[in-house]
């Protein structure tokens, strides 16, 4: 692991580990022709919940492409959040909510806050209400810049006060390319925040009003530029003035932020954007955020309910719950709205069925508009990337960072040694595509497909078929990966988790045994087949000598003249993953251990490919650093190199020089996976295999496999059975908070 990077505990035993759970609510929930985005952090006062959010409910639908300024008029939205105002509802419960009308208002027409004010933030201070938000001046164009402005009640149902002037401002400018025209492209780059700052969040900390707010550079969209980041600004008083820290930016990723008080520090929930995409952070003094834990599908704009938010203390609980947003594309059709999120981020009680760690997603949401591979994005050989040939400005600061660096900046520059997803190669979106040829029977999985081969004009795949409890490895061909033919022979019973090796000319195919030792204990052995051909016959050669009690997920590639045999030495029965490596020259063996400690250790199953000059593994939802991949020069020391959102589960990729690694790595663009299946109580745990595609590859850049900031996930993934509050959590949860105090504490100087 990277020096710089901790090494993380297990996820049942990490108190920063939670998994997010789901719910509708009503009142504030989707409405045809309105948007509700953006939630505030919660205040609890007079024994009721306030949230303050973006409103907005225009004449006419988004008009996407307006750049002109004669073009815009104050009916038509160019964004989701556009031409909009704050709004805010109450509730009893959390989940019943009144919406309320109006808090904040949109200045004069010509004035800094007249276009719009949206991504709204609530402090209670003294014995006022302060409601903070970025504002946009019309027009609204692609290089307006946006501010931080404020309103001030003496009650948290108004009536609002406008400050009449902002409050917080981007940091120095750079050079536009063309002064005269609404071009991104910059010839000098400016501070971190020089174009915009969006999303402040406060809290009071060591007596001051702490705005954490997110910045984003003038020419963020280009290739050297540093990507969206978050800052701090402090202030003795609510209407400023608040002064920027040095150390900004202090963190490198998350297109929506929300923080909390936790112990003496502060946490953080990072969301989809950027190098530690979906994770949580926490820092001791509020700035130097380190990466505590790895989570799935977080709230996107969370707006938490935290008790002491507000009360300068130094043992912040933390929180339970809080309000989220589920938004679309930004200039699309379909209007955003306001969701609840659980989860079990508190200090001192604890909430069940929240430390669920291996959990992906199924055929519903893989196969969705989100995520679905269009069909040239599936004809991958003719969809090579237009490179862009505008010069870049070579004076940029953040790319080559000097003096007092926050933590997380560190991390950039040192770890991942870039800004955004885009210019990762290691980084991508998975597209998922279905295919044909595998019959559909309730009761039968397909799942754990291997490695992809291509002989003779064919492609080849095999994988485990489970029908009730019986067990067996099948294999299928395809001409075009698309469509495939399943042969019904069983090639062995009662085994698991192969992988293919071609090796000296012939074909090798490792499995995973089940036994019991003499202590009627489970453990699990590798045994190999060997056949001439890719169809068979297989004849079993012997075990293979491995010490470990536990050998599962076999997976095999040939580096440097030798068999390098990775597997998962752990159980699936524990929490503990453990991956190791073992090389030889023959097929039977001896395998001899490359390195005595476990070569990674999350995902239970992982897949590893050539990469250039090394070996890249992708880790799934499993273990402290799921989803994530990772890049090792000398195929046994991985270090972290990025985040993935829904990247395959039990992916067998096609890898085309998995058997001849002996200088540059082609890398991968398609696989197959194990999802699965529509929920319903018909296909209920049934697994099935799909196609996914990615860009990976050295030889060719692929277009549609990044999103350079806000990866959204569609709502079929939020309310799935996964990650849907389950009816006997709320009821336990409520019972737990009927008898407790759940006033703000407000600190009052």
């Amino acid at each position: 692991m990277n020096e710089i990077l901790e090494d993380l505990p297990s996820d049942l035993e990490n108190p920063f580990f939670t998994q997010f759970r789901y719910s509708k609510v009503s009142g504030i929930g989707r409405e045809e022709g309105v948007t509700r985005r953006d939630p505030s952090s919660i205040l609890r006062a007079n024994n009721i919940y306030y949230v303050y959010y973006t409103r907005r409910k225009t004449i006419r639908k988004i008009r996407e492409g307006i750049k002109n300024l004669s073009e815009q008029d104050w009916n038509t939205p160019v964004t989701d959040w556009d031409l909009s105002e704050i709004w805010y509802a109450t509730s009893l419960d959390g989940f019943v909510w009144q919406e309320k009308g109006v808090a904040a208002s949109r200045g004069p027409k010509e004035s800094w806050d007249g276009r719009t004010i949206c991504t709204p933030d609530v402090l209670a201070f003294g014995n006022r209400y302060y409601l903070y938000y970025q504002a946009v001046a019309f027009p609204k164009m692609k290089r307006s810049g946006n501010v931080i402005g404020m309103s001030w009640a003496e009650s948290p149902d108004g009536p609002w006060h406008r400050y009449d002037k902002p409050i917080l401002k981007p940091g120095n400018p750079g050079e536009w390319r063309d002064q005269n025209g609404d071009d991104e492209t910059v010839s000098k780059f400016g501070e971190w925040d020089s174009h915009k700052i969006h999303d402040p969040y406060v809290i009071v900390r060591d007596g001051k009003i702490w705005l954490y707010y997110k910045g984003q550079p003038m020419g963020w969209h280009m290739k050297n530029s540093g990507g969206i980041g978050w800052g701090v600004a402090f202030s003795e008083k609510p209407e400023g003035p608040f002064m920027k820290s040095e150390l900004n930016p202090i963190t490198n990723s998350g297109h929506e932020t929300c923080l909390f008080p936790w112990g003496s520090g502060v946490a953080s929930i990072i969301t989809h954007d950027g190098p530690e995409k979906d994770s949580i952070q926490y820092a001791e003094d509020g700035i130097n955020f380190k990466l505590v834990s790895n989570v799935t599908l977080p709230p996107p704009s969370a707006g938490p309910f935290c008790v002491d938010k507000f009360s300068n203390t130094k043992e912040g609980n933390g929180i339970f719950w809080g309000l989220a947003h589920l938004a679309q594309e930004e200039t699309k059709e379909q209007n955003s709205f306001l969701i609840r999120f659980d989860c079990d981020l508190h200090r001192v009680q604890t909430r069940h069925g929240f430390k669920k760690n291996d959990v992906g997603f199924n055929e519903d949401v893989l196969l969705s508009n989100d995520l679905i591979a269009s069909s040239d994005q599936i004809s991958w050989h003719t969809n090579k990337k237009i490179k862009n040939k505008i010069d870049e400005p070579k004076n940029h600061k953040i790319l080559n960072p000097t003096g007092d660096l926050s933590l997380s900046t560190k991390r950039n520059h040192e770890i991942y040694g870039v800004y955004k997803d885009d210019q990762n190669e290691l980084f991508t979106s998975f597209k998922y595509f279905p295919i044909s040829g595998f019959p559909y029977e309730d009761g039968f999985s397909r799942n754990n497909p291997s490695k992809i081969i291509f002989h003779n004009g064919e492609w080849h795949v095999w994988y485990e078929c489970i029908n009730k409890k019986k067990i067996e490895i099948r294999h299928a061909s395809s001409l075009d990966g698309l469509v495939w033919s399943e042969s019904k022979d069983c090639i062995i019973k009662n085994c698991t988790n192969p992988d293919i090796l071609f090796w000296k000319g012939c074909f090798f195919l490792y499995v995973v045994k089940k036994y019991q030792n003499n202590n009627n204990a489970e453990k699990t052995k590798i045994l190999v087949l060997e056949s001439p051909t890719p169809l068979g016959p297989w004849g079993r050669l012997n075990e293979l000598g491995l010490l470990e009690t536990h050998q599962n997920s076999p997976y095999l590639l040939v580096r440097q003249g030798l068999i390098w045999l990775y597997f998962n030495q752990s159980s699936h029965k524990s929490e503990e993953v453990a991956w190791k490596v073992f090389v030889s020259d023959e097929v039977k063996g001896p395998y001899n251990e490359v390195s005595s400690k476990p070569v990674l250790t999350s995902g239970y199953e992982v897949f590893f490919f050539p990469h250039g000059n090394g070996v890249v593994a992708i880790a799934g939802y499993t273990g402290p650093y799921k989803n994530t991949v990772f890049f090792s020069e000398n195929g046994f020391d991985f270090f972290v190199k990025g985040k993935l959102s829904a990247p395959p589960l039990s992916a067998g990729p096609y890898v085309p020089n998995a058997f001849d690694h002996n200088e540059i790595g082609i890398g991968i663009s398609w696989g197959l996976a194990e999802m699965e299946a529509f929920e319903s109580s018909q296909s209920k745990n049934i697994k099935k295999l799909v196609r996914f595609e990615c860009n990976l590859t050295k030889n060719v850049d692929r277009n549609g496999f990044f999103r350079p900031w806000n990866f959204r996930y569609p709502e079929k993934a939020y309310f799935s059975n996964k990650f849907i509050l389950k009816n006997d959590q709320k009821i336990d949860f409520e019972r737990n908070l009927k008898f407790q105090n759940l006033n703000m504490n407000i600190y009052k100087p």
